[in-house]
């Protein structure tokens, strides 16, 4: 029995220890299972955590965003109530109307401030590459002067043409445009001598009137008011014609809450001179301005009220330089209230500031969200006729063209008369004028009509001033009338002795001297070419509809056009020619595509579609965008038209033409009939001669 009993107690002893073993390893096994699954829950607690964080944030940033927005709505109501209380019906509008129209001026402010700060991003980088560019420059100049001074004297003059080449084109013609005006400056163009710099100090205001009574009045009273004394001159006023004579009605009694005493002052100040029938615009400023006994002449419209510090900015301008001509901001006047519509003033650096000259002899208005704030602000084409300028310049110009009739045209003669023959033309940020608008308005109508020929004006400024340029001008079937005897036979004797006198510039000058705009922004075009389909052969991009071509030639008669897909011509006035235009990024061509003998660019509409607007040169309209990008691999030199979104583009489909995907036979195209535009034949031409 004994070792039996003692088998079994081994037996059973060595059971139980493999079961304690199991059962530690059972409990070690729960252990690690606890371990592992407390570890999990702490990594996802603290994932969760990480994420929490930026999202708590994110809510605290929106927040603010939010706070911030409604405090701004909150002071452009107060604006919008405290600028607008006085207008009829406005007080009388429900609080939600006025919360809402507080909203879009605060929503249209945010987004204008937050365009300003990216088109301040990429001045800022465009600055740094010119002056690295610069810097480069410079060295190379330093480089080029110091191996010209090594050289023998027989060799001084081979050196010429490299240190020519050391410096900025442009930079280098704007220098060279200031020294002349510092030549000059110390000499005299005629009998007359010149002013010196600083000497301007008093302004004759010329007022040309027709018809405007009240107006007239308050223009006139609004010039007094807010000009200093001894600054003010006088105010001529032109009456071109009216029935009964405008001075007639300058007020006797009160009149638009002004006493009579006070307009009896007004009156001392202002001197009629008048035309017995109406002969237009232009000639009536000619009569003011040459009656004008001021060291200078601003000209302005009859409904206009001036801010305060008009005077100042302007004559600031004019005393830099005797010919420069100084245009101010013009912004929009009620004539109700008589007050310049606050809440409608750009902000400085924005809106339209100036024109180009276009080569329909239209001005098309521009922005250049590249200029540099440290340099005068250049404007190529005054648009009308409000601006300053000296009475001794004006007289060496000659004043307006004696043969041009009626209104519209003597713009264009004016700034390439003032650019080409030593002059310059700037625009006076600061001065501010406000203007009143024509509207359906009986208040705001025209009480007169005068008979003038436009085109006919425009075509002389042409013939005047473009030399072998006009043959381009002539293309466009506005002027077809002036291409035989009719345009040649004109009497030009008077820009004829300007030009002899003053001793002008060509025209090529004004391209050069506007690289940015007519280089850069390619408003001088380069090669011209049509955009075939590839998947739809025979057919081409087109930009007319089924209105007659002069309706889709030069200045746009409509905002947008019509970009389709239309059987391909060769004719020369066809609306299927093409050429790269618009500033990049960089300030450098190209970034669109812009439709020859027009002012359209290619441009999207929503997501899938295509239109033609007005082209915006500087490149800031991003719904231009387009690129010519050769198809890599084709025999045929096939392109794409990558549009912002350098993975869209241009596409056929069916016979439509859509926004869709890259890299597909529908969006490749062939460029056909490419050549040299006219305008860049005549300018190679030129430049060969020279």
């Amino acid at each position: 029995m004994a070792p039996h009993q003692k088998s079994s107690k081994s037996s059973i002893s060595s059971a139980s220890y493999v079961d304690l073993d199991r059962a530690d390893d059972l409990a070690d096994s729960q252990d690690a299972k606890i371990h592992h699954a407390r570890y999990g829950v702490f990594c996802r607690s603290l994932w969760i955590r990480l994420l929490v964080i930026p999202f708590r944030l994110m809510v605290v940033l929106v927040l603010i965003m939010i706070i911030g927005f409604l405090i701004a709505v909150s002071r452009s109501f107060g604006e919008f109530t405290a600028n607008h209380s006085d207008l009829p019906g406005v007080s009388d509008l429900p609080i939600p109307t006025k919360v809402m129209q507080a909203t879009r001026e605060t929503a249209v402010r945010w987004r204008e401030e937050a365009q300003a700060w990216k088109s301040f991003a990429q001045k800022r980088a465009y600055r740094q590459k010119v002056m690295r560019e610069e810097d480069h420059d410079l060295a190379r100049a330093a480089a080029t002067a110091e191996a010209a001074a090594s050289l023998k004297p027989k060799d001084a003059a081979a050196a010429q043409p490299v240190q020519a080449l050391a410096s900025n084109p442009k930079e280098a013609l704007l220098r060279g445009h200031q020294q002349q005006t510092a030549q000059s400056s110390a000499s005299s163009l005629g009998d007359d001598p010149m002013p010196a710099p600083g000497s301007i100090k008093t302004m004759s205001v010329v007022l040309p009137c027709a018809g405007e009574d009240e107006l007239m009045a308050m223009t006139a009273k609004s010039f007094v008011d807010f000009t200093p004394e001894d600054v003010l001159e006088e105010v001529v006023i032109v009456d071109d014609g009216s029935n009964p004579p405008l001075e007639t009605f300058w007020p006797k009694g009160d009149f638009r809450g002004t006493d009579a005493q006070t307009w009896a002052k007004v009156r001392e100040k202002v001197r009629f001179l008048r035309h017995d029938r109406t002969i237009g615009l232009m000639n009536a400023r000619t009569t003011g301005a040459n009656a004008a006994k001021g060291d200078s002449i601003a000209v302005f419209d009859c409904h206009v009220k001036p801010d305060p510090a008009w005077s100042k900015h302007l004559l600031n301008e004019l005393n830099v330089n005797p010919k420069r001509v100084t245009i101010p901001t013009i912004t929009s006047l009620d004539v109700v209230t008589w007050q310049e519509m606050m809440h409608m003033r750009p902000r400085p650096g924005q809106g339209m500031a100036s024109c180009y000259f276009a080569w329909d002899s239209e001005f098309k208005w521009f922005n250049d969200r590249f200029h540099d704030a440290t340099t005068p602000r250049w404007v190529p084409m005054m648009s009308g006729g409000l601006f300053a300028m000296t009475k001794w310049w004006w007289k060496q110009l000659g004043g307006y063209d004696s043969a041009m009739t009626g209104w519209g045209g003597e713009n264009i003669d004016q700034s390439l008369r003032i650019w080409l023959c030593g002059g310059e033309i700037t625009h006076a940020e600061p001065a501010y004028i406000a203007h009143m608008w024509r509207t359906n308005d009986p208040k705001t109508k025209a009480h007169y009509h005068i008979n003038g020929d436009v085109h006919r004006n425009r075509w002389r400024a042409v013939h005047g001033w473009l030399g072998a340029f006009e043959n381009v001008t002539l293309q466009y079937p506005d002027f077809a009338r002036f291409q035989g005897p009719t345009g040649q036979n004109e009497d030009m004797h008077e820009y004829n002795e300007v030009r002899q006198r003053l001793k002008c510039k060509t025209f090529d000058y004004y391209l050069d001297f506007f690289h940015d705009i007519y280089e850069e922004a390619r408003v001088l075009p380069d090669e011209i070419f049509r955009l075939e389909s590839v998947v739809a052969p025979g057919k081409c991009l087109d930009r007319s509809d089924s209105r007659p071509v002069q309706w889709m030639m030069g200045h746009a008669k409509m905002a947008d056009g019509p970009a389709e897909l239309k059987s391909c011509n060769t004719d020369t006035l066809s609306t299927q020619w093409w050429h790269m235009a618009n500033r990049d990024d960089d300030g450098k061509c190209c970034k669109g595509l812009r439709g020859y003998l027009s002012d359209q660019c290619l441009g999207t509409k929503g997501s899938s579609d295509f239109r033609t607007s007005v082209c915006t040169i500087d490149g800031s309209d991003f719904s231009q965008k387009a690129k010519i990008k050769k198809v890599e691999g084709s025999v045929l030199g096939e392109v794409e038209v990558t549009l912002q979104n350098s993975n869209q583009c241009l596409t056929v489909q069916g016979d439509k033409i859509k926004v869709g995907s890259c890299g597909t036979p529908e969006s490749r195209w062939r460029q056909t009939g490419t050549h040299l535009a006219m305008e860049r034949e005549v300018y190679n031409a030129l430049k060969a001669k020279q």
